[in-house]
């Protein structure tokens, strides 16, 4: 076994010093391992310590990481650390305990004991060692270990250079220029390639459980998800957590949590919190669980937070992540915890004091919360932006006659929206304002949009641009009808853009929502049917609108409509990270009754973004569809900038490229197939040459009669047809 001395020992003893305090305790404690009185013995101190006997030595042990205590406060440390030795020698048989001092009288940190039983030793050994002191962390060590340390080489041997390696190679997947999405349906789980290069967009199966399945168990038999970044694919099951990552989606990790039901990564993927639902009736501590990724390790715990009876307190997540994972806040009531990661403890010791707060969200990007308050007697609503850090307000606004409220960052942080849902005054009549803030612009200032009709769905467009989509009708009560007007808004630029401007309006389109394109530009309208979401909704709750699965792709620059279509009984659709896809789905929950009716179109299609159809998936008793995300890029914006410039000068390089490596793809396919064409033409051979044996012994065993191939007529019959016939006047 190995040994490692560490603390206050090796910190107070210099080199020369620490050897000679060290022998010098050691001739005192051999007093200690004799019939005799020490002080009736005279003990040479250099004596070597391979003479003692290895009986004796076994009871004797180094005490470290004592406290570092005064000369007046010597007697009652060494009177509390008797007072643990004596329980571990049960059968009172007795020790002696030596706490060396140096010449002020001051303990220096570590001390020897002696036991009369080896038992006893063993004992303290493992009650002893790791006992926290207060502050100290005392570590016990067998006294027989000394010498070995002692007489270590001051010289640092050569080392080999470590050879890196990525272990599981969690971003291996980066380096294919494909995407990934994972499904799930009835007991399966299988994780996919889309091919963007070829025509139909073809799958391979990169994983499916195979493993699991060898030993006749499922992968997957509750939900899954990614990790922000992609790194890792979570499966839920009723223990806990698994976390699954690299080529061939080893195990990287389980955390056990009972019964959990939901679970949220840090946007660093460095910390993951789980929630499993308590009993109501009694209260749990750990309902809420904070982990840290890596290490596997529980760092925070918390109560079920739907015990508070504020507003949105049952609504998931119920913690918010910042940008970088470095802190994560929940709502209280008149208030903010902000936590920090570094310590897991409540930033300045306190919550941010937040009137009557209702929901918040941090920035994409900068440590930057975003909140809302309801009106309250006499006072005001209030959009109130600040930094949770440093506790400064940036810009706040008051707002009045407010049904609601709902908080829109565009993904970089560049802007943000505050919907204002209003209210006339006899609250009869429903409009809508639009607060747009710009936070890169000095004072953060803002902009209203205002709209007497109602909105059912409001998009920014993603960095770097600064265009936003708004669904809306001329609806008074505030409703949903089967045909809507998009308006697109330009909001000029990121910094000092010019007053915002109405670029277009799209009338009488059947939609209901607005999705933009990651990629920017492109737009895609769409009707879902909710249908299965509104029978799964308890009695008197407001049901949604039931569209009709069609969707519109349109290119805002272009200006032009590229495609419809319609998916029947499209409950859901979703881009893929580069923009290139887009998935529309056709699923069922995957707990409770669901009618059948609801479950006979279950599958997904994909489309391209220019709104053409690449395959087609029916799956039965299907849940789950999920893009692989990606992270973000690692070049600054004026690098990226530099790109698209050169775009125009590089994409017939890359054309070319790419023709190529579908070539290569076509060329190794079309070899699979010769290939197997070749195995199958010699297995029947080899059947064929099996078969003429065996028709050999059944004909000479009077079994069956050889054939006679003279006694078949072979037919030819001659079949003409008319294709086409023209006739022609002849002067």
């Amino acid at each position: 076994m190995k040994y490692i001395i560490s603390g206050e020992y090796s910190k107070k003893m210099g080199k020369g010093k620490k050897n000679q305090q060290f022998d010098l305790h050691a001739a005192e404690l051999e007093g200690y391992m004799s019939d005799d009185e020490p002080s009736e013995r005279k003990v040479d101190d250099k004596a070597p310590m391979e003479e003692l006997k290895k009986a004796e030595m076994a009871k004797a042990l180094l005490f470290d990481n004592l406290p570092v205590t005064t000369s007046d406060k010597v007697e009652k440390l060494q009177s509390r650390l008797e007072e643990m030795l004596r329980q571990c020698d049960e059968h009172n048989s007795g020790f002696k305990f030596q706490l060396p001092v140096d010449a002020e009288g001051s303990t220096v940190g570590f001390g020897f004991v002696y036991f009369n039983m080896e038992e006893a030793a063993r004992t303290c050994m493992k009650l002893v060692n790791g006992f926290k002191l207060g502050k100290y962390e005392i570590k016990v060590y067998p006294y027989a270990a000394l010498d070995t340390y002692l007489n270590l080489s001051q010289e640092m041997p050569p080392q080999p250079a470590p050879q890196y390696s990525d272990g599981l190679e969690l971003e291996s997947w980066l380096y294919d220029g494909r995407e990934q999405f994972v499904v799930r349906h009835g007991a399966e789980t299988a994780i996919h390639w889309v091919d963007s290069l070829a025509q139909s967009a073809e799958m391979e199966v990169v994983y499916d459980g195979e493993r699991d399945k060898k030993q006749g168990k499922a992968w997957c038999r509750k939900q899954v998800m990614w990790s922000p970044n992609g790194k890792y694919l979570t499966t839920f099951h009723n223990q806990g957590i698994v976390i699954w990552g690299g080529k061939d989606f080893q195990r990287a990790g389980n955390f056990a949590h009972p019964m959990v039901s939901h679970a949220q990564f840090s946007p660093c993927e460095r910390f993951l919190i789980t929630f499993a639902e308590d009993d109501m009736d009694e209260e749990q501590t750990e309902s809420l669980i904070v982990w840290n990724v890596r290490s596997q390790t529980k760092v925070k715990a918390f109560s079920d937070p739907r015990r508070e009876t504020r507003p949105g307190s049952s609504d998931w997540p119920f913690m918010r992540w910042s940008f970088d994972g470095s802190y994560f806040a929940r709502a209280i009531e008149n208030g903010i915890s902000v936590f920090s990661t570094a310590t897991m403890k409540l930033v300045d010791g306190k919550p941010v004091a937040a009137r009557g707060i209702s929901s918040f969200e941090w920035s994409p990007s900068d440590n930057v919360i975003a909140y809302w308050c309801p009106e309250e007697g006499d006072v005001p609503a209030k959009v109130v932006i600040f930094d949770p850090i440093t506790k400064k307000e940036i810009r706040s606004k008051n707002l009045f006659n407010v049904s609601t409220v709902k908080l829109h960052w565009q993904n970089q942080g560049d802007f943000l929206c505050a919907q204002v849902t209003r209210h006339s005054k006899t609250k009869k009549t429903l409009f809508t304002n639009f607060e747009i803030f710009r936070m890169r612009d000095a004072g953060c200032p803002n902009e209203t949009l205002s709209t007497m009709e109602t909105v059912s769905s409001f998009a920014f467009e993603p960095h770097p641009g600064f265009r936003f989509a708004v669904v809306h009708s001329e609806l008074p009560d505030g409703g949903v009808k089967a045909k809507m007007n998009v308006s697109l808004y330009s909001l000029g630029a990121v910094h000092g853009g010019v007053k915002m401007e109405l670029i277009q309006t799209l009338e009488q389109r059947v939609c209901q929502e607005v999705s933009w394109s990651p990629a920017g530009g492109v737009i895609v309208l769409a009707s879902l049917d909710l249908s299965v979401q509104a029978s799964q909704l308890p009695p008197g709750a407001p049901q949604p609108f039931i569209g009709n699965g069609s969707f519109e792709f349109y290119d805002v620059d272009a200006k032009q409509s590229l495609a419809h279509f319609e998916h029947y009984m499209c409950s859901e659709y979703k881009w893929d990270p580069s923009g290139r896809f887009v998935a529309t789905i056709v699923s069922q929950p995957m707990f409770g009754d669901v009618a059948v009716k609801y479950t006979l179109e279950n599958g997904f299609k994909l489309w391209s973004f220019q709104g053409q159809k690449l395959q087609e998936e029916p799956l039965q008793d299907f849940y789950q569809f999920f893009w692989r995300p990606r992270p973000k890029p690692l070049l600054s914006e004026e690098e990226m900038e530099e790109i698209r410039k050169k775009l125009p000068q590089t994409i017939k390089r890359f054309e070319k490229r790419d023709a190529m490596q579908q070539k290569i793809k076509t060329a190794a396919k079309n070899e699979k197939k010769v290939r197997l064409l070749r195995e199958f033409r010699n297995m029947m051979s080899e059947r064929h040459q099996i078969f003429v044996g065996y028709q050999r012994k059944r004909i000479a065993a009077g079994l069956v009669k050889p054939s006679d191939e003279k006694a078949f007529t072979e037919i030819v019959e001659k079949v003409e047809e008319l294709v086409s016939e023209k006739v022609e006047a002849v002067n």
